[in-house]
């Protein structure tokens, strides 16, 4: 946090009730298991959890709390409000306040962790990065975020996530961004949304309250770019990796003998040479958005490369590893959505070898799961797939539009016998090298099925 506050000050702005003594903070927790002395508990109540039931376990450590219902046999400073999630965002937002740095929001259907990444990597050569852990990008991670804004920083940089209307436009309420990035828009969570009309209506909020002091960084490769351009009163700044048009455009695409992709970057600056060490086309407009955000912060180009060359491999994100018997696994079981699959076939299919695809069903996609499933199976056809396996429900649909060298499982211990008996990682299995993709959605796992081959596979 950025100095201290008290419970008097958030209470005067927010709301509320105060009852014993004031209390003076400078670090919050939420949760009871790795509480440190002298903090404030929040105790946050859902649908699965209530922190309240951990109070009396914690009391004589924190200096106060924040309740929904106030505890009279603990003597300790108690703000009591209707919504602790709601007050967390209040304590975030009076530290937000604070920051007179730079803080820059992302949102997107698709690799909005991977911009996030990649604008912290570029800014952190240009003084302390503030940035989200992981995914923490809902009501509690983005407040979490914004409190661990310290005095230290200079930039910050906050992934948002939504599952509905409202969602981006109350996490822009309280992290204020001095600039804001839709990285694109592509069928996800469309179980909450219907249609990709409506996700980008969704994160088009992100836009809406920006003032002509901010900037609004816009994806002229997205259909819906226009609109988000006429719905803002902020700066614009452009990116593309097609339109020569953008502010920030990429040229001269080649894919290097190394499996990553270099590129020319053009933007008002001049020009300049990337080699990106991660693979995947994708990265490559992953990359030119997270440079439209640190030009849009003043960062220099030289500094913009340097960022982008010198990125790490996030865990399960396109993850390759070399194995024995000539495999190479890609590990990219973090997540799934139609349009991250599809990228991941087109980083599958670009390494030599035999093409192996391991695909567990994606989620909240809604009455177009089953035709969405489909489509991947014939994606996975076209582009050249050699062997698809499938898990899950949805999946069997993939499975049954790829046709031939296709087979459905029904669990993961089905899955992983015929892995087994099937001799995959034996050299006789085949001539060519093999290159296997495993993708699914978080609830199905899958880094289960990855780190058995890795085990099994180990040079």
């Amino acid at each position: 946090m950025i100095g201290q506050l008290t419970f008097s000050q958030i209470a005067d702005d927010f709301g509320g009730t105060l009852v014993y003594p004031d209390c003076l903070f400078s670090s919050v927790s939420t949760d009871s298991r790795s509480i440190e002395d002298g903090q404030i508990f929040i105790a946050l109540k859902g649908e699965k959890f209530d922190g309240h039931k951990f109070i009396s376990s914690i009391s004589k450590k924190v200096c106060g709390l924040v309740v929904e219902k106030l505890d009279p046999d603990i003597e300790i400073s108690q703000w009591v409000v209707p919504n602790t999630t709601e007050a967390l965002g209040h304590i975030a937002r009076a530290n937000r306040d604070k920051f007179t740095g730079c803080l820059i929001a992302i949102t997107g259907s698709c690799g909005k962790t991977s911009v996030k990444e990649m604008v912290a990597s570029i800014l952190e050569k240009s003084g302390p990065v503030s940035f989200t852990k992981g995914n923490s990008n809902n009501e509690i991670g983005v407040p979490s975020t914004l409190i661990n804004i310290s005095d230290d920083h200079k930039y910050s940089v906050v992934e948002m996530g939504a599952k509905g209307f409202g969602d981006i436009a109350y996490l822009c309420k309280i992290a204020r961004p001095n600039i804001a990035l839709i990285n694109n828009v592509m069928p996800a969570h469309l179980e909450s949304f219907g249609d990709i009309q409506s996700i980008a209506k969704a994160k088009g909020e992100i836009y809406q309250n920006l003032t002509n002091k901010e900037v609004a960084v816009i994806n002229l490769d997205e259909p819906h770019a226009k609109v988000w351009i006429k719905s803002t009163k902020a700066k614009v700044v452009t990116f593309s990796t097609v339109k020569s048009e953008a502010d920030i455009n990429a040229q001269n695409i080649i894919l290097e003998n190394n499996g990553c992709y270099s590129f020319i970057l053009d933007s008002p600056q001049g020009k300049i040479p990337v080699n990106m060490p991660l693979r995947g086309r994708h990265n490559v407009a992953n990359a030119i958005a997270a440079a439209a955000c640190a030009f849009s912060a003043g960062v220099d180009l030289q500094i913009i490369k340097y960022g982008l060359s010198s990125l790490r491999q996030v865990r399960g994100r396109m993850e390759f590893s070399k194995l024995c018997s000539g495999t190479t696994l890609i590990d990219d079981t973090y997540n799934a959505s139609p349009g991250s699959v599809m990228a991941a076939i087109d980083s599958l299919v670009e390494a030599n070898g035999l093409h192996i695809l391991i695909l567990a069903d994606m989620a909240e996609l809604g009455r177009d799961a089953i035709r969405l499933h489909r489509d991947i199976g014939r994606y996975a056809s076209a582009a050249g797939v050699n062997i698809f396996l499938t898990l899950g429900p949805l999946s069997l649909y993939a499975a049954e539009e790829f046709g031939e060298k296709s087979q459905h499982f029904n669990d993961k211990k089905e899955l992983l016998d015929f892995l087994t008996k099937s001799k995959i990682f034996h050299d006789n299995f085949s001539d060519d090298e093999k290159v296997i993709l495993i993708k699914g959605s978080r609830f199905m796992g899958m880094e289960d099925i990855s780190e058995s081959i890795k085990n099994w596979g180990a040079p």
